[in-house]
């Protein structure tokens, strides 16, 4: 797996097989990168939710939902976050 472009997919995976900090890493610098793709920053928020870090994680769930509104997933993350 090449670092970039990340996609929410291989930064769960990398999560799964518990190499969070990598995740954690690779999203970081995707977003540093290109900070107008709506799916780092909802990647981001789930490593967030993942920690119980839910403040952070509704930052970057409502960033998300900013660029792109029509993803109802992020909608559904940021209430769960709310709620954490």
């Amino acid at each position: 797996m090449s670092a970039f472009p990340v996609d929410v997919i291989d930064s769960e995976a990398l999560r799964v097989i518990g190499a969070s900090a990598t995740a954690d890493r690779a999203i970081a610098e995707a977003i540093r990168l290109n900070r107008d793709h709506a799916n780092y920053y909802f990647g981001c928020g789930l490593g967030y939710a993942a920690k119980q870090d839910y403040n952070r994680a509704i930052l970057d769930f409502t960033e998300a939902i900013r660029l792109n509104p029509k993803y109802a997933g992020t909608f559904i993350n940021r209430g769960n976050a709310y709620y954490g």
